[in-house]
């Protein structure tokens, strides 16, 4: 998992002071699980955000960004930075993909939206250009998506929680594969050595190291 928080300067130089383009700008982007090349990585999200700031002549000044960090809560590294930020008055602006980047979690939306309304902070949401932090339409829109969002983790949890109910009645393993060296109690489904196998385990602990193998190499030696 990564978080992290840098400062970021970009944008064109400013001939003259312009209250638009002189608000201090960061983003915040944030992704569950790490996916090389996904189009919800962070680099992703960042990529566009940092595009429609040098569109709109905005000058970012800092990056947040959370990797590997569940939106079913707010204490997540970067976040936290943030938030410190915030209040330390040292935000203006902030720019996020989407709105379920910050959360999904209704509550924790509301939270964080009176954070930005206390310290005056404008919420830039681009999958949401119309977005506005004065417009009871908008509050509304971004209450349903949040609302939405919401029920569709909880959705996903009952779903994996239904499907690990009917594998064990089926009997079946629900930690996963079994690793080698071992074998399930076909009653008790708890691992236990395999006779066969540790011996050949005991023996790997003494093959030299190698950087870099994976870790099925140990299955080829075998």
């Amino acid at each position: 998992m990564q978080s992290e928080a840098s400062d970021e300067t970009t944008g064109p130089e400013k001939e003259s002071p312009n209250w638009e383009t002189d608000r201090r700008t960061v983003i915040y982007a944030r992704q569950s699980r790490s996916r090389a090349g996904s189009f919800t990585s962070c680099e992703a999200q960042l990529g566009i955000c940092r595009e429609m700031a040098g569109e709109r002549r905005w000058v970012v000044t800092r990056i947040f960004r959370d990797e590997g960090q569940s939106s079913e809560t707010l204490d997540r590294p970067a976040l936290r930075e943030l938030i410190s930020a915030i209040r330390n008055e040292e935000v203006d602006r902030l720019v996020i993909y989407s709105i379920d980047r910050l959360t999904r979690r209704l509550a924790d939306l509301q939270t964080l939206l009176e954070l930005f309304d206390t310290h005056s902070v404008e919420l830039v949401v681009i999958t949401d250009p119309s977005y506005s932090r004065t417009s009871a339409a908008s509050r509304l829109t971004i209450n349903i998506i949040a609302a939405a969002s919401e029920f569709q983790q909880e959705l996903t949890r009952e779903r994996m929680a239904d499907a690990r109910a009917a594998l064990k009645r089926k009997g079946k393993r629900v930690a996963g594969r079994v690793p080698f060296g071992y074998h399930a109690n076909p009653r008790t489904k708890r691992l236990l050595p395999d006779p066969d196998q540790q011996p050949l385990v005991r023996d790997s602990s003494s093959w030299p190291p190698r950087v870099g193998v994976p870790a099925i190499w140990l299955t080829w030696q075998i």
